[in-house]
């Protein structure tokens, strides 16, 4: 209760301190570069509620990652767009229309080059596709959740097309991407929020030259096996790691138990140096009582005497 407190408190300065910054650099005509004003304060803004709710991000396979590709990740919590803003210096999220209408957030989401979809007017989503292959070409990563929305587990949903038809449009490449971990962390429809880690993975990219449109269906099967592929392996990969820590466990209490008896035994020998035990050669008691020495003094008084009475 706490953390969720702590982590909401954390959030919502955050996205004050990031919200009016992007508004105030759109309203000054900065421009949007890599490394910029707009970059900086979306990083920053995900690192700081990470950092409050104690979540820790792991990422595998950044070197498929080349600025200029269109990244298809799995959704089942917030705490993946955190992830993600926080993982990929420079990245821009494709979402649906509705997240315009929340207060504040989607008016500086909009002005720092996030990139709306209204998915009911297919007329305006291809224009605003055309805006995200526009970023795209300009080395921008583009992310989308292409199950559409949140889950309640890791297992894959039906993919939406649309993100397929924006590589095929900008003949940019896919990389698939597994987010796992965040369930822990803040699950579908609960507000609770727990610390933990997340693991980001980024596949090998697809390409998508010379596919056209009738190939849409088909590169969302091959994203969606690959990415299946992975996720089946985590059980084990779990077990693997359990087994290994297990194993590190054991291996640390026979380290210590060794080094105890080690200690016991420096102890017992220099006890045993210190200590002057009698010998055998030495251990006969002599039972008999020793004459109690005389007094001189009064051995001379009495041989004095002696001569008197002579």
């Amino acid at each position: 209760m706490i953390r969720t407190a702590w982590t909401l408190f954390v959030a919502i300065i955050a996205t004050l301190i990031s919200a009016n910054g992007v508004m105030i650099a759109g309203f000054l005509g900065m421009v949007d570069r890599e490394g910029g004003i707009y970059d900086r304060l979306q990083n920053q803004w995900a690192r700081m509620i990470l950092w409050a709710a104690g979540v820790r991000v792991v990422t595998h396979g950044e070197e498929h990652l080349t600025g200029k590709e269109i990244i298809v990740g799995n959704h089942v919590s917030w705490f993946d767009v955190f992830s993600v803003a926080a993982a990929i210096p420079r990245c821009r999220f494709v979402a649906k229309s509705e997240v315009r209408r929340i207060p504040f957030i989607g008016r500086s989401a909009e002005v720092a080059g996030h990139v709306y979809i209204e998915r009911e007017n297919r007329k305006a989503a291809l224009e605003q596709y055309k805006d995200a292959a526009t970023r795209i070409h300009a080395g921008t990563h583009v992310v989308v959740f292409a199950e559409g929305t949140r889950g309640h587990a890791y297992a894959l949903r039906p993919f939406k097309k649309g993100p397929f038809v924006l590589a095929v449009s900008a003949e940019a490449p896919i990389v698939p991407m597994l987010i796992y971990g965040t369930i822990p962390v803040m699950p579908k429809d609960k507000w609770g929020v727990r610390s933990g880690t997340v693991h980001i993975h980024f596949l090998p990219a697809i390409t998508t030259k010379g596919l056209t449109y009738d190939d849409r269906n088909a590169l969302a099967v091959q994203t969606r096996n690959a990415m299946t592929a992975l996720l089946e392996l985590y059980p084990l990969l779990s077990l693997l790691s359990l087994l290994s820590l297990l194993s590190l466990l054991s291996l640390l209490s026979l380290l210590s138990l060794l080094s105890l008896l080690s200690l016991l035994s420096l102890l017992s020998l220099r006890f045993a140096a210190n200590c002057h035990l009698p010998t055998a050669n030495c251990c006969h008691v002599h039972n008999h009582v020793r004459p109690r020495p005389r007094n001189p003094r009064f051995a001379r008084q009495s041989y004095d005497r002696s001569r008197c009475l002579s």
